[in-house]
């Protein structure tokens, strides 16, 4: 069962509380409310027969509190093969680690961390961990990424992100961090 009650004091007086993840089945959860702050308490193993694990737009702040998602499979003909399908609006991904992924798709967009970044989002990762992954698009009529698939947005910032002994491999376009980026207005940052 998720948890929520954590609950934090922003500028100006604003409450976020944070709903805790500690299962796979809590983490699959996400999708049934895309823009809340969740805070993952524990190392988890998932997979998935559709996909992605979380579908739909993310539009929230997930903090991975240095835990590692392991494990993460997917191989068929969905697109969007990812931990987040996408992502879009104000949305901020950190502190998390992936290993041991293995995300194979005839479709399009493969990456570790987010199939696509949508229209007008600004995105923030930091502190983000990619190790052994391995992403393919066997008759890809898109892109792989080992971070994000597919940016189409007005800006995306990676802040200290690491990926290390990662597998890339497409019929389309191959990118280290991104598959491909199709930036319009503001630029991607990445820093450290």
């Amino acid at each position: 069962e998720v948890q929520t009650g954590i609950v934090l004091c922003r500028p100006a007086g604003r409450l976020i509380s944070k709903t805790i993840i500690e299962t796979a089945e809590d983490f699959v959860s996400i999708k049934n409310k895309l823009s809340a702050y969740y805070r993952l308490d524990a190392d988890i193993s998932v997979s998935s027969s559709t996909g992605a694990i979380v579908e739909g737009a993310f539009t929230g702040v997930f903090d991975g509190n240095g835990h590692t998602v392991k494990g993460l499979y997917y191989n068929g003909s969905k697109q969007d093969a990812a931990l987040f399908a996408g992502v879009r609006g104000t949305v901020t991904i950190k502190n998390l680690v992936i290993s041991d992924s293995e995300l194979i798709t005839t479709k399009n967009y493969a990456a570790a961390f987010a199939g696509q970044i949508y229209n007008s989002s600004v995105v923030t990762f930091e502190n983000c961990y990619i190790y052994d992954n391995n992403d393919q698009n066997a008759a890809c009529q898109r892109t792989t990424g080992t971070l994000v698939g597919n940016l189409s947005h007005n800006g995306t910032t990676i802040n200290n992100c690491i990926v290390v002994d990662n597998e890339l491999s497409a019929q389309g376009i191959i990118g280290g961090l991104f598959g491909n980026s199709s930036a319009f207005g503001d630029p991607i940052t990445v820093k450290n």
